[in-house]
């Protein structure tokens, strides 16, 4: 907005705060997706996350199928593998597409709120809070399917009851 003139010259008023972002980042499935690829092309010469990011991110078509093998590969155990733990989690975000949406908004939040996050990419692979809300919550993890009881790669506890020999 153009304001009042001060000895020759115009004033620009504005009402926006500054330390507010004016525009939020766009938190739709395929922006997401987008920006991640971005952030894994400046990363791959990375040594310590080059397989990373070839694995959960190049070697992907999409965010649920990056997704679903994040997830798979961190709840995976000696006796559910990682590729059958994938299918099932790709077949649960094929029958809830509102998952992924929640995921990339998670994605944008967890980022926008951190300024310690240089991208995307950070968060996405790395961060404890995010890993839970994509996969602790229900969200992905194939808790709705046959796999019911299995989170963070460890089959629930069976308690021992008195008299137990266990």
């Amino acid at each position: 907005m153009i304001g009042p003139t001060l000895g020759g010259v115009t004033i620009e008023l504005s009402i926006e705060n500054p330390c507010v972002p004016q525009a939020e980042a766009d938190s739709s499935v395929r922006a997401v997706w987008n920006q991640l690829s971005v952030d894994a092309t400046s990363s791959r010469n990375e040594p310590l996350i080059a397989g990373l990011v070839l694995d959960l991110i190049d070697g992907c078509d999409d965010l649920g199928e990056s997704l679903a093998r994040l997830t798979a590969s961190r709840i995976a155990t000696p006796e559910i593998g990682r590729h059958v733990l994938e299918k099932e989690i790709r077949a649960v975000l094929a029958e809830n597409p509102h998952v992924l949406e929640a995921v990339a908004a998670d994605l944008v939040v967890s980022f926008e709120r951190n300024p310690a996050y240089p991208n995307y990419l950070v968060p996405y692979l790395f961060a404890k809070g995010f890993l839970e809300l994509g996969a602790g919550h229900g969200r992905v993890v194939p808790a709705e399917s046959n796999l019911r009881g299995v989170r963070d790669g460890h089959p629930p506890r069976r308690s021992r009851g008195v008299g137990d020999p266990r």
